[in-house]
């Protein structure tokens, strides 16, 4: 069994209002570079796994069978290993989605979103997300 370790970071209610929506905003981030990836994913592998299996595709829209399906993906390994990443990115970015939709971020996911925001938070300007996190947030702060 697992023993609960401690957390050194301070509780959600009693969290500073910036470092709120910065990890609403990070969430935010992820979100959308989960969707990119996807994106990225059906427009670069599925064409070419599709492509490669173009006689296959054809046999199948002829006389479509289970066994034809079944033995035109396992002997193409390679374009059916790239048409399940797609699917599997896919189903992974929507559960993903809807258990934060439905259930909200858990308490371990808020925490390592918490400790990532304190990297970029210390890091600073130099960071590549800090103008995602804490840029917005430094001009409403200064009135901009």
């Amino acid at each position: 069994m697992r023993k609960s370790q401690p957390t050194s970071s301070p509780p959600s209610a009693d969290l500073d209002p910036q470092f709120e929506q910065a990890i609403q905003r990070l969430h935010q981030w992820m979100l959308w570079g989960r969707w990119l990836v996807v994106l990225l994913l059906w427009l670069s592998i599925a064409p070419l796994s599709i492509y490669a299996l173009r006689a296959e595709v054809a046999l199948w829209l002829d006389y479509f069978t289970w066994t034809a399906l079944r033995y035109g993906l396992a002997f193409n390994p390679l374009p059916t290993l790239g048409l399940a990443l797609c699917l599997a990115s896919l189903l992974s970015a929507l559960l993903w989605q809807s258990q934060h939709a439905l259930v909200g971020i858990s308490d371990r996911e808020r925490q390592r979103l918490l400790r990532r925001v304190q990297r970029i938070h210390q890091q600073g300007p130099s960071h590549p997300l800090w103008r995602w996190t804490f840029g917005q947030t430094q001009n409403q702060v200064n009135g901009s």
